[in-house]
């Protein structure tokens, strides 16, 4: 597909030409451009400058109708600088008459010698042709060094102007593919709501029916405090794609265009309420003990055994109440989902590391475990290793956005086999998150 040229790049060729006729006493000088050059078939040029333009209509940026196609020219581009030889009477026989004042072979003859035709040529590709003639003298070598100058300039400038084009039409297309995504988006998230409200309130009608001491009323309040969790993750969807719908409009800006983030760049904080992390005095069971009675919930219901021991004396943290339940609903998930019928869930809190600065929670399964050669890659983005062939899904994020939230509350986090005695056992995996203590 031809890319036309900018009015800059017009404009640009206008001054090199002028440089040609003024400078150095051109008669007749032209700058053309090429679709695709492929060697032994006539090229399609299309003329952008013409120098004098009487008889020739140039380039004129209609959109109707922007181009003067010259087709069928029936040429051969050289690789570096020379005259048209025994090509330039094929030349001059396609420049229309207008063009040229009847003359004899002996002044064609002539014309050969004072006749150029240069390639535009980047990095091997043919972009277009300059051609220039001088009808009192032939070209003197510093000219000739000159006008390939000229050459370079424009076949630079008309590479950076197609990429310039192209770059812009990508642009738009990206900015049309997100308002369709953006449009999506927006009524899902409305389909959401629905459901999730009529959630909501069966959660909070069941809560009426229970006693306070029923042992079914803290699975009533597990799920009104998830139901508002998911609320508060439809409320950053809403201000992230308010965001995107702030975006500069690029294409109407004459600045270098701002590329779009690489996956590296994106925040895990996407995922949380809150746009930004929060650090603060959290006690730690505070936490934990809601989502631990959830994921006993779940564990009981997959036929695991699901065991705490989380002190009672615990030493408050600094970290983000937000991100703290997430990174904790995350390796619990996994636990969880990773360990067949039968095996174990443990969580233990309150470890320290030998510094005493540092307060550590342990969640270890019983289940399949993660090889060595996985350890190193699974807190990528997508990366799922050996479960990649399994049948349990997932999406490779959780890990990553885990891995991200905690080194931003200024932990880290441990891998490493849960070591039982059973030589016939699953490896069984255990993570430890170390925050730093309040």
């Amino acid at each position: 597909m031809f890319i036309g040229p900018s009015t800059e790049f017009v404009a640009l060729c206008q001054a090199q030409v002028y440089v040609l006729v003024q400078g150095l006493g051109a008669t007749w000088c032209a700058v053309y451009l090429t679709e695709k050059w492929v060697e032994g078939v006539n090229p399609n040029l299309i003329p952008v400058v013409i120098h004098p333009e009487a008889g020739i209509v140039r380039y004129s940026g209609d959109s109707t109708d922007p181009w003067q196609q010259v087709n069928d020219f029936p040429l051969s581009l050289p690789q570096s600088r020379r005259s048209l030889e025994g090509e330039s009477q094929r030349v001059a026989d396609r420049i229309p008459e207008t063009e040229f004042v009847e003359a004899e072979s002996s002044v064609r003859d002539l014309l050969e010698k004072r006749q150029l035709m240069l390639p535009l040529l980047y990095e091997k590709e043919v972009l277009g042709v300059l051609v220039a003639r001088r009808n009192d003298r032939e070209w003197e070598e510093k000219e000739l060094t000159q006008i390939e100058h000229v050459v370079e300039t424009l076949a630079i400038a008309r590479f950076l102007d197609r990429q310039q084009v192209w770059s812009k039409e990508q642009l738009l297309r990206q900015q049309r593919s997100i308002a369709v995504q953006r449009d999506r988006f927006d009524d899902l998230l409305h389909q959401l709501r629905n459901p999730l409200t009529a959630l909501r309130t069966f959660g909070k009608l069941l809560l009426k029916r229970f006693l306070p001491g029923d042992k079914n009323r803290n699975m009533a309040e597990n799920l009104l405090r998830e139901s508002d969790r998911l609320q508060a993750l439809l409320k950053q969807f809403d201000i992230y794609l308010d965001e995107m719908g702030q975006d500069p409009e690029i294409l109407d800006s004459p600045a270098t265009p701002k590329l779009l983030p690489t996956e590296s760049e994106v925040s895990p904080l996407s995922l949380l309420p809150e746009a930004r992390l929060k650090i603060e005095y959290i006690e730690v069971d505070a936490v934990l003990n809601p989502l631990l009675e959830s994921a006993e919930a779940i564990a009981g219901d997959r036929g695991l055994e699901f065991t705490t021991n989380i002190p009672a004396d615990l030493l408050p943290i600094q970290a983000d109440i937000n991100a703290l339940r997430e990174v904790f609903n995350n390796i619990l998930d996994n636990a969880i989902k990773y360990t067949p019928s039968g095996g174990c869930v443990t969580v233990e809190a309150g470890l320290e590391l030998e510094n005493g600065l540092m307060q550590g929670v342990a969640i270890r399964d019983t289940g399949y475990g993660i090889p060595e050669g996985d350890r190193e890659r699974i807190f990528e983005r997508h990366y799922r290793g050996i479960q990649e062939e399994g049948a349990i899904e997932g999406t490779g994020l959780g890990l990553a956005i885990v891995k991200g939230l905690v080194e931003q509350m200024h932990g880290f986090i441990e891998v490493s086999d849960n070591i039982r005695g059973d030589r016939d056992a699953l490896p069984g995996t255990s993570f430890t998150i170390w925050l730093p203590l309040a």
